[in-house]
């Protein structure tokens, strides 16, 4: 069984409220142009690259030239990713398209692991300068032939599916083909542009956003004990899903919840149960023990249970106890 994870873009502008104006934007020329910081004027227009990587004009869109996206991945600990796709929701295309020759201008995702989730600072428009590995990537005439207002899926490379970290922050860098091949805009900044939504203003169902498949671990649950006697008992559990494949499966047990025993591997399937039988336990004492399963993802346990094994009553002290 494949899963399936959405995890939306951070919505930056609402973060950055209490630090300054909203929607500051740098101009597309500036942006587009730097190297460094100290070739950002800090030159604002309604029209450009704002502060978070994206024009808000008319606030609620983002006019794409260099920029970034930021994603909190960490659900993502312990997954393997099989693959992953970036979701942007098209404001315009088709004749509406602010596109001038879709041959040539591509929207592309780059290496974004210097940009500050916090928002992009001016200097984060130069680093994105020299990153110019594909992550994945949509023609101008993919994204012209999609039309208004519908989601387009740019699917990520095997360095995109790398790039995603599952221990924090995931960033993306955001480029157009013209500002990678250094190809002027003969045709104006207006006519060189991917038109989407933005975090900023508008639902969660049409913010960016990354899909996830990934192969999830197995989950098994550990039953109650059956047939608990003086030195005896039945140790239970199910395995409710392998994963997409067979499972290791076992218990463990013990005294406390350290356990120290560990039972023969059974191998199972999602749906099956699987039991086993311990000997050797003493009369009127406490176990604990969970079920395991692992697959090639990982290891999953179940809850820890515990029964007490009954007490060996002499015949005499039985015989003592009907006389009183």
């Amino acid at each position: 069984m494949v899963a399936e994870l959405t995890i939306t873009a951070k919505n930056v502008l609402s973060e950055l409220e209490s630090a300054g104006p909203v929607g500051q934007a740098h101009s597309y020329s500036d942006v587009r142009n730097a190297a460094n910081a100290t070739s950002i004027t800090g030159n604002y227009t309604t029209v450009g690259q704002s502060r978070e990587g994206h024009a808000q004009w008319p606030y609620y869109q983002w006019f794409m030239w260099r920029g970034g996206l930021f994603f909190n991945t960490l659900e993502l600990a312990g997954k393997e990713i099989l693959s992953a796709k970036l979701i942007l929701h098209e404001a315009f295309g088709g004749a509406a398209s602010a596109i001038a020759h879709p041959e040539v201008q591509w929207l592309v995702i780059v290496p974004g692991g210097d940009l500050n989730e916090s928002g992009l600072v001016v200097a984060d428009y130069g680093e994105l300068i020299d990153d110019i590995i594909y992550y994945g990537s949509i023609t101008g005439t993919d994204w012209v032939a999609y039309g208004d207002e519908v989601d387009v899926p740019i699917d990520l490379t095997a360095a995109g599916l790398a790039a995603i970290n599952k221990s924090g922050w995931t960033k993306f860098g955001l480029r157009g083909r013209k500002d990678i091949l250094n190809i002027g805009d003969e045709t104006g900044i207006m006519r060189n542009r991917f038109d989407f939504k933005a975090p900023d203003h508008v639902t969660v169902a049409e913010r960016p956003r990354l899909v996830i498949t990934y192969q999830p671990p197995p989950t098994v649950t550990t039953d109650p004990a059956t047939g608990v006697g003086p030195v005896s008992a039945t140790l239970n559990a199910t395995l409710v899903d392998d994963g997409g494949e067979p499972c290791e499966c076992r218990f463990e047990w013990g005294l406390d919840p350290s356990y120290g025993v560990t039972t023969p591997i059974q191998v199972k399937t999602t749906g099956q149960t699987f039991s086993y039988v311990i000997h050797d336990l003493v009369p009127g004492t406490a176990y604990h023990f969970r079920a395991m399963a692992t697959n090639s993802v990982g290891t999953s346990c179940g809850a820890d249970r515990s029964f007490s094994t009954k007490p060996i009553i002499s015949k005499a002290y039985a015989l003592a106890r009907e006389e009183l």
